[in-house]
């Protein structure tokens, strides 16, 4: 495969598997946490793990699966995620779009909802509450857009 790894890999980490920046960093700290045998991802230092706050299992969609089996995900995740924003932004601004701060984790938040059906798993994917997920993600998208989300794949 071509094209920026380490650059897709974050994308794929935050846009179809919802994972903070920072925890994407903490990934490249212990790459065996990215179980792609099993078909998942474990977050075992998420946000607040030094107040308590438990490791949380996130089920890998299929998409996600695949881009991150084609890129090597354990070889090409980059720690330093100011960098990997920035070269998405940059890329973003060079093809006239916007890229907000947290954008990927936020639609992935708003297509896993739409997708699945089942809050209270894209709750426990991503460590929110059921009123952020009500208040912020909740409705925005059809079900229909969702699954064309979830149906990105490489090479297709």
């Amino acid at each position: 495969k071509t094209g920026d790894k380490e650059v897709i890999c974050y994308a794929v980490l935050t846009f179809f598997c919802g994972i903070r920046g920072a925890e994407v960093a903490r990934l490249s700290e212990s790459p065996d946490d990215i179980m792609l045998e099993e078909e998942a991802i474990r977050i075992s230092m998420p946000k607040g793990w030094t107040k308590g706050v438990k490791p949380r299992m996130i089920r890998l969609p299929e998409n996600a699966l695949e881009w991150l089996l084609a890129y090597d995900a354990r070889a090409n995740l980059n720690p330093n995620i100011e960098t990997m924003v920035e070269r998405i932004s940059r890329t973003a601004r060079r093809i006239g779009v916007e890229y907000p701060r947290n954008v990927a984790r936020h639609t992935f938040v708003t297509m896993h909802c739409a997708a699945y059906e089942d809050a209270a798993k894209t709750e426990a994917m991503v460590g929110t509450s059921s009123q952020m997920r009500a208040k912020n993600y909740q409705g925005l998208v059809s079900h229909k857009e969702a699954l064309a989300f979830f149906g990105i794949m490489p090479g297709r």
